[in-house]
């Protein structure tokens, strides 16, 4: 309960109070930060109540209009999928894709950009390897984006996962990867 106290609460809704929305604010921040550093401790059966209950919330935090709140968000599920990469990682990554370019909201490609950024920057090169054409198309199309962190993110991000395109055609595509991530991957190679 302590992980997701505030992950799984309603998010305060614009007419909620400055204090209670910072206290929320502040809540989540910590909820986050606690399962970044316990989550890749998880076992199995914890791991699996995980994906159920407070990964979709965490998911959601990526979207969320502070700041502080994307970037714990970001870490968090970087932490998850490097520790839990055959279960974690195409969720995060089915989820990211489409919110990196929703010209919409910004927030949503910020959280977006940032995970997919932290993604290249801390994982293992053999880790990725499987998911660099999901990531390096997204990438691309932000680097483009009228603001201007997400077009730094996304080109560095970019130029650090292109020495790693001649590694993905003898790579094997992970057992967790779905039909529909297999597809978007070829369409994109």
């Amino acid at each position: 309960e302590c992980m997701t106290s505030a992950l799984l609460s309603p998010f305060p809704s614009s007419d909620t109070a400055p204090a209670a929305a910072w206290a929320h604010t502040k809540q989540l921040v910590e909820n986050l930060q606690v399962i970044t550093h316990l989550g890749p401790e998880l076992t199995k059966e914890a791991l699996v109540q995980f994906e159920a209950i407070a990964l979709p919330s965490v998911l959601q935090c990526i979207a969320h209009p502070h700041n502080a709140v994307r970037t714990m968000a970001a870490a968090c599920c970087v932490k998850m999928a490097a520790a839990h990469e055959q279960t974690i990682m195409t969720t995060i990554l089915a989820t990211v894709r489409p919110l990196i370019s929703d010209t919409t909201n910004h927030c949503k490609r910020c959280g977006a950009a940032a995970i997919m950024g932290l993604m290249v920057r801390d994982m293992a090169p053999d880790v990725l390897i499987p998911y660099a054409v999901l990531l390096l198309v997204p990438l691309m199309g932000s680097m483009s984006d009228p603001l201007h962190c997400i077009r730094h993110l996304a080109a560095s991000s970019f130029a650090s996962l292109v020495p790693l395109l001649p590694l993905v055609s003898s790579s094997t595509p992970p057992p967790e990867m779905d039909d529909e991530m297999l597809a978007m991957s070829h369409k994109d190679s």
